[in-house]
């Protein structure tokens, strides 16, 4: 290419034609800051896409993204050449579970790329601690859940729990009570549900829990159930003897 100046004088730079994409293009990566493609359902935070096989643009409007069925405009363009085209997009609010993203150049859509976005019910309960982690498999040991994001209406009668253990068979928890640390914040909707766990085999189990129709998204919580002891407990003490001058300390 010359670049000619009013008084003559040129100027010589090569320029390089190159063939337009044929067909669909294609997501070589796509990622919030966390790395997946996942985040919660009332939206917010970035979604970095990198799209190959992509026809060039020189603005972020000439990218046309439909997310679930609505458009929605690209915050960023970083790049875009014949090698690849980034961009990147603010993530609206959803719904919980999978939605098609699908991103082409404004007015080609046959060169269109497409990833699914999950979205997580951030809603669900979430299981901020157990105690103790393991209990006799005579059953009527008291287990302890501290929770997070519980309906702040909810009471004990809106719990269930059930105790899967590790032969197969299954049984529901009784004595369920539901409370709130006055200490702690409404807001996160913190609460301490507490519960009879019934007998059954030693092993591994895993305790099913919902408060008002809502189960942690993390799942069943872990617990151990170990056998009675055989036999009883021995004791042994030290020292086993010493002066009876009241000053003796005994360790059993």
């Amino acid at each position: 290419a010359v670049l000619t100046s009013p008084s003559g004088k040129e100027a010589r730079f090569p320029y390089r034609y190159i063939a337009a994409p044929a067909g669909a293009a294609a997501v070589a990566e796509a990622a919030t800051a966390s790395g997946t493609l996942s985040g919660p359902a009332a939206g917010g935070g970035k979604l970095s896409v990198s799209l190959a096989n992509f026809s060039i643009v020189y603005r972020a409007s000439d990218v046309s993204v439909t997310w679930g069925g609505s458009q929605v405009p690209v915050a960023r363009l970083r790049r875009s050449d014949s090698a690849s085209t980034e961009i990147v997009l603010a993530v609206p609010p959803g719904v919980p579970g999978v939605t098609l993203v699908t991103v082409h150049p404004a007015g080609a859509p046959s060169n269109a790329a497409s990833f699914s976005f999950t979205y997580e019910d951030d809603t669900l309960p979430e299981v901020l601690g157990v105690s103790p982690s393991e209990i006799y498999s005579d059953g009527g040991g008291r287990v302890t859940l501290r929770l997070a994001k519980v309906d702040g209406g909810a009471v004990a009668a809106d719990a269930s729990v059930t105790v899967r253990f590790s032969d197969g068979t299954e049984a529901a928890a009784q004595g369920l009570s539901l409370s709130r640390p006055a200490a702690q914040s409404a807001s996160a909707g913190r609460a301490v549900l507490t519960f009879d766990v019934p007998a059954g085999a030693p092993g591994r189990a895993q305790v099913e829990v919902s408060v008002a129709g809502k189960s942690p998204a993390s799942g069943p919580v872990a617990l151990t159930v170990i056998a009675d002891p055989s036999s009883p407990p021995t004791v042994s003490l030290s020292p086993e003897r010493g002066f009876c001058d009241g000053t003796l300390q005994v360790t059993a």
